[in-house]
């Protein structure tokens, strides 16, 4: 599967006739429908098995859970659909549990309702309650305005191979195993599942799960926005069209002690913004949708700025990633910030101080994200593949050029170690399993290497597993080796990007001091 995505990656980056393209598209998601299908298979077979075993480890369940979110973004906006997570107060700072498999439930729920959903929104809600044992119970929900589901078939959506109707695989695809896999994985965590829908009138699938009160102690996260984060402003206006986003909006802001009002379109904003100044309680802050009919938000900026009746406000503008306004429109209209969504509690809130920052007296919490500069120019970088099968080497050599890394490549782990025997390299691409020496041996023997001090493997080398073993404890099976990073087969493009340039992004050819082992992919 990695060579049939792969070399169609590759296709479509390249110069195609409009047919040509169509063909390679077609191809490509065929093959992430059939690597899909194959996953499903597998895993509702080692979870039917009963051969699935619960990591216990302390996570940040909010962290998790808009991790996850995230990854539905882009699917949410090719639809034009909002994707919103609200996650109320209470929700535990730090639970222990196998955040891998909540990860794994919430994908697959989003991922259907934006499936099943051609307009409108997804909402997630989070909120959490302590059971007779004084043990973190989430119950999460995941509402759509989709198709919704007849009542004569709620009652088995939860079984293998079954979907709401005989059309739905011919038309949406997937396996039926999706939401059986749920189901016991909700029940391995001492948790029940539900589904509550109308035909026509969206569907609300919900669940709760047990975990356990963590061993380690962490500082409160701002899963729920809690009320003493306050930013001192008089008066904010909300404009969004999505009326789950407004009622998000406007709890996060109460929240953070602001007095607000939402409208639902920039035609209602602006006789808002008029009828506030003309009584003397003009809005200090405006928080708008770019995408909204009618009057989107960049014409709600121009229309606000070029009234003179308007006193001056601070316009910050919510834009899914795929269609951030550039710099050049937002200082055009005055804009302080523009905010992606999915909206993040605890970014909102910086941006906004940020934002209002000549206005108020606010400490400012920097914001880190994960997009680091193009290192496709950084000099004398080569990466070394270690890869057996021969149609893989091909897919990584050429995605490595695209990148524009230049890259050698040889088919085990006895060879890998020679190879950076006679060439310093900046990173290895390891697969995990190959002959005569896997990864994980060649891994432990670079380690082993370095620690001696050995001059042929710099401790500014990286280690990056290259693998299909996707399961978890794999990557645990990687750190503990020694590598540093870890990305899945079939290698997706931007995946294989960031993950370099993370990496990268800290490589010096000479360096004494031996890296952080960090897990990325």
């Amino acid at each position: 599967m990695n060579g049939v995505i792969g070399m169609a990656n590759l296709l479509l980056a390249g110069p195609l006739t409009p047919e040509q393209r169509d063909l390679a598209g077609t191809l490509h998601q065929s093959g992430e429908l059939l690597l899909s299908i194959i996953n499903d298979i597998l895993d509702f077979s080692k979870v039917d098995g009963g051969h699935l075993d619960l990591e216990q480890a302390d996570f940040d369940p909010g962290e998790q859970i808009r991790n996850a979110i995230e990854l539905q973004a882009d699917a949410a906006h090719r639809k034009g659909l909002e994707l919103v997570l609200d996650i109320a107060p209470g929700v535990p700072p730090l639970v222990r549990g196998d955040s891998t498999r909540l990860r794994q439930i919430i994908l697959n729920l989003v991922g259907n309702a934006i499936k099943f959903t051609e307009r409108g929104s997804v909402v997630v809600n989070v909120t959490a309650a302590t059971d007779s044992r004084d043990r973190p119970l989430l119950r999460i929900e995941v509402s759509d305005t989709g198709i919704g589901i007849p009542a004569s078939v709620q009652g088995t959506l939860f079984e293998p191979f079954v979907q709401a109707d005989t059309s739905t695989t011919r038309r949406f695809g997937g396996t039926g195993l999706g939401l059986a896999i749920c189901k016991r994985l909700v029940e391995l965590m001492d948790g029940t599942i539900g589904v509550e829908s109308q035909p026509g009138s969206g569907a609300t699938f919900w669940f709760t799960v047990r975990l356990d009160r963590a061993e380690s102690q962490s500082p409160p996260s701002e899963c729920g926005a809690p009320a003493s984060v306050l930013l001192p402003i008089r008066r904010a206006l909300i404009v969004d069209d999505d009326a789950a986003s407004r009622k998000f909006l406007e709890r996060l802001l109460g929240a953070w002690g602001v007095s607000r009002d939402t409208v639902a379109s920039g035609e209602e904003a602006l006789r808002a913004l008029r009828a506030a100044a003309a009584a003397g309680s003009a809005y200090d802050l405006v928080l708008f949708d770019h995408q909204m009919p009618g009057m989107d938000g960049l014409k709600l900026a121009a229309a606000i700025r070029s009234d003179a009746s308007l006193p001056p406000a601070t316009l910050v503008i919510l834009s899914s990633r795929g269609e951030r306004p550039p710099p050049a429109a937002l200082s055009l209209h005055d804009i302080a910030a523009c905010e992606p969504k999915p909206v993040r509690p605890d970014s909102l809130r910086t941006t906004l101080a940020s934002a209002l920052a000549p206005r108020i007296d606010l400490p400012m919490t920097p914001i880190t994200t994960g997009t680091l500069v193009e290192q496709s120019a950084t000099p004398n970088v080569s990466i070394l593949v270690a890869e057996d099968n021969v149609v893989n080497q091909k897919v990584a050599l050429m995605l490595l050029r695209k990148l524009g890394y230049s890259a050698d490549v040889v088919s085990n782990g006895v060879d890998a170690l020679g190879a950076l025997r006679a060439k310093p390299y900046a990173v290895v691409l390891m697969d995990a399993h190959m002959p005569e020496m896997d990864g994980l041996e060649a891994a432990r023997a670079i380690r082993a290497a370095q620690a001696a001090g050995d001059p042929a493997f710099p401790h500014s080398l990286q280690i990056i597993a290259l693998t299909a073993s996707a399961m978890p404890g794999d990557r645990e099976a990687c750190l503990a080796a020694g590598m540093d990073g870890y990305i899945a087969k079939p290698v997706v493009p931007q995946t294989l990007r960031d993950v370099l340039e993370y990496h990268l992004a800290a490589w010096r050819p000479v360096s004494s001091e031996v890296p952080e082992c960090t897990l990325a992919g």
